[in-house]
């Protein structure tokens, strides 16, 4: 854009904004945050992946900042008689339209950028929020605020802190949990405010407070995560969702390595009827789980087609190979013409894909080169079947969308002519088709083409074996994955 000034004429250059392009602006930068947030652990996603989104991310933030300063009203010496808001105006409009966490994080990277902790901007975004979080009756946290704790851990520290320091004060429950959050994504030990926020009255701050715990390698606190637990299983009236506190706990004791966590999880997946435990909190425990205790969780869980999806988990984090020759034969087994037609009603019915995916992340092979096929095609009854209403919309869903169709035939022969150098690695448990070790999980987090959940994998057998202090976050800014990893030793690609 360009402008031209005169000597002692006032300037005003908002009508010089191309309003269009500024709402473009807006929508892209939460389309591309969501996708970055969507691939921060996926097995579809890489390094490079992963830098591609945050290079577009930026350039629509960027965009959005300079139409807050082209839409500024100028004085006679270029002064800024009033600050631009077109940026702002964009972004603020959808998340009024949609309330949603990506349209918030957008909107509140402008509004801490403006003025901080005290500017009207966070102000307005922080009351919607709040009044979110009342509209949901305090069931779940709102995805207001969950943008809100993702725009301050986006931005450096200096520019972030004053807004976090202010929301922790906050007698909102919804900005506590914002703070934790953003406290605990800038991996920032917390001193002595994390144990207090252990103790907080609300159980959404609680929860992630005790999730914190893990990701920050505080250790001294795993007491209190243990009497916390004890608490929960005596209580006459748990909490709104006692799931989540007592999951979460659970989670950090096993990022600490500390044997109350693996015993508590052992005993929810040795119940039947147990409620399916989180994907991330799987992946905890089979980092400090014995290969017995693992082998057993697995049986257990491949004796009810529902806990398939359960089993797949276990194995994928486990690093044993020696369940790839029953990943195959799911493979094979769902790639046949009744389970595949039921895929078409039911996309989660079908685990072919899952399977194949499991096997990559353990051996490294690339389903995406040559082992894979083109998706099957519906037959004339499968728009019959998809809407079906005795099949939950759950069902629906496709939980694999993303992931490639094997070619099994493809991947047998890869395997048959991998399978000896894997056998002699001298190693219980793999990634990646190297042997799970502090070295290879290095070279892993800075693998360019290393998935997303691999990286993820080898940075919590770090935290877990105690080889980092903290959990390393895979979908950290690029910038700050850089630095934290030449702490651990690393050189960045």
């Amino acid at each position: 854009m360009s402008r031209v000034r005169e000597v002692g004429v006032s300037v005003d250059t908002a009508g010089s904004v191309h309003r269009n392009i500024v709402r473009r602006h807006a929508e892209d930068a939460a389309f591309y945050w969501a996708r970055r947030m969507e691939g921060a652990l996926a097995p579809q996603h890489d390094l490079r992946s992963l830098a591609r989104f945050e290079f577009l991310l930026q350039a629509n933030l960027e965009g959005l900042r300079v139409a807050q300063i082209e839409s500024s009203h100028l004085g006679p010496r270029g002064e800024v008689l009033q600050p631009g808001s077109a940026g702002w105006d964009a972004s603020l409009r959808r998340v009024k339209l949609w309330k949603t966490a990506d349209e918030t994080f957008v909107a509140a990277v402008l509004a801490i950028e403006d003025a901080g902790a005290t500017g009207p901007l966070l102000a307005g975004l922080e009351e919607m929020a709040c009044d979110q979080f009342d509209d949901l009756r305090g069931a779940s946290v709102p995805p207001m605020a969950r943008g809100l704790a993702s725009a301050a851990a986006w931005l450096p520290w200096e520019a972030s802190g004053p807004a976090v320091l202010a929301w922790a004060r906050s007698p909102e429950p919804v900005l506590r949990r914002a703070a934790v959050s953003a406290l605990a994504l800038h991996r920032l030990p917390h001193s002595e405010a994390l144990g207090q926020w252990l103790q907080d009255p609300h159980p959404m701050v609680r929860a992630r407070a005790q999730r914190a715990v893990g990701e920050l390698g505080r250790g001294d606190l795993a007491t209190t995560l243990t009497e916390q637990l004890d608490a929960q299983h005596s209580a006459t009236t748990p909490d709104v969702d006692p799931f989540a506190c007592r999951s979460a706990a659970v989670q950090s004791l096993c990022l600490l390595g500390h044997p109350r966590g693996i015993e508590e999880v052992a005993v929810g997946l040795s119940h039947r009827e147990a409620r399916p435990l989180p994907p991330g909190l799987l992946a905890a425990w089979a980092q400090g789980a014995d290969s017995d205790t693992l082998m057993t969780a697995i049986h257990a869980a491949l004796q009810q087609r529902e806990r398939w999806r359960t089993a797949l988990a276990l194995m994928r984090f486990s690093g044993q190979l020696q369940w790839v020759d029953l990943l195959i034969q799911m493979m094979e087994h769902q790639g046949q013409a009744e389970p595949v037609s039921q895929f078409f009603a039911e996309p989660a019915s079908n685990l072919s894909r899952h399977a194949a995916d499991v096997f990559a992340h353990l051996t490294g092979a690339r389903i995406g080169d040559q082992l894979w096929r083109h998706a099957p095609e519906a037959d004339e009854d499968a728009d019959d079947a998809a809407s079906d209403p005795r099949i939950p919309a759950s069902r629906k869903q496709d939980p694999d969308d993303g992931l490639l169709w094997p070619d099994v035939d493809a991947v047998k022969r890869w395997w048959h002519a991998h399978r000896s150098r894997m056998s002699g690695l001298a190693a219980d448990r793999c990634v990646a088709g190297l042997p799970l070790a502090e070295g290879s999980a290095m070279k892993l987090l800075v693998e360019p083409t290393a998935t997303q959940a691999q990286r993820h994998h080898a940075a919590l057998h770090l935290r877990c074996s105690d080889l980092s202090a903290q959990l390393f976050d895979v979908g950290a800014p690029l910038a700050l994955q850089r630095a934290r990893t030449a702490a651990l030793g690393g050189v960045w690609p």
